[in-house]
């Protein structure tokens, strides 16, 4: 008979990872709300106004990946942008 050593993907012992699991807590829930991205009007100004109003970390440049503007560029005053929320 030969003895196998069962392991995760990651590496850890098989045995070990129940050993790992704990008890959710408040801040689990909280960060495990889902985000949606939806439409609104771009407000006068820049994209620093509309991150001041977003709960994003990083937000204007994470408003500026998902609006295609990254490396450069404004958005018109009224023209849609996808902003992300918490559902």
């Amino acid at each position: 008979m030969v003895a196998a050593s069962l392991a995760c993907a990651d590496g850890w012992p098989a045995g070990e990872a129940p050993a790992s699991f704990r008890a959710i807590t408040s801040t689990d829930l909280a960060d495990a709300r889902a985000w949606v991205v939806r439409a609104d009007a771009y407000p006068p100004g820049d994209f620093a106004e509309l991150a001041r109003r977003s709960p994003l970390e990083s937000a204007e440049q994470h408003l500026r990946l998902i609006n295609g503007v990254y490396g450069g560029g404004e958005i018109r005053p009224g023209q849609l942008v996808k902003v992300g929320e918490r559902q």
